[in-house]
C-alpha cells in the first residue's frame, strides 16, 4: 500500500506541475486523484479550472459533480461543452439527464453519437 500512496504522490507532484503550467489535463487528473481520496471540494476547483482551460475530461467530470449536487442547469452546460469537444462521457451523461428530464429524442441522438465514438453500448433499439 505505501507504493501505491508513493506513485500518487508521485503522480500529484505531476499533475500539480502540469497545472502549473496551465495545463487542462493536468488540472482534470488532479481532479480525479483528489475525488479517490474524497477531497470533492479541492477536485471540484480543478475540474473547474481545468474546463475553463478548455480540457473536455474536465468538463464531464464537472458536470458530474454538480449534477450530484443538484446544479443541473449548470451540470448541463459543462456536460455540453464536452460534447462539443467530442467527450464520450459527457455524451452519455447528457444523455442520461436528458432521458430524465423527458426529452428522449436529443437523449437518443447523444446516445448513438457516444456509441460512434466508443463509448457505451446503445440503451435505445
Amino acid at each position: 500500500m505505501l507504493e501505491l500512496r508513493g506513485e500518487q504522490e508521485e503522480a500529484e507532484r505531476w499533475y500539480r506541475d502540469g497545472a502549473a503550467a496551465g495545463d487542462g489535463s493536468a488540472m482534470a487528473n488532479l481532479g480525479y486523484l483528489l475525488v479517490q481520496r474524497g477531497e470533492q471540494e479541492k477536485a471540484e476547483r480543478w475540474y473547474r479550472d481545468g474546463a475553463n482551460a478548455g480540457d473536455d475530461t474536465a468538463m464531464a467530470n464537472l458536470g458530474e459533480v454538480l449534477e450530484k449536487r443538484g446544479e443541473i442547469a449548470e451540470a448541463e452546460r459543462w456536460y455540453r461543452a464536452g460534447v462539443n469537444a467530442g467527450n464520450g462521457p459527457a455524451m452519455n451523461n447528457l444523455a442520461n439527464l436528458l432521458r430524465r428530464r423527458g426529452d428522449s429524442e436529443e437523449a437518443k441522438r447523444l446516445q448513438r453519437a457516444a456509441v460512434k465514438a466508443g463509448q457505451s453500448r446503445p440503451t435505445d433499439k
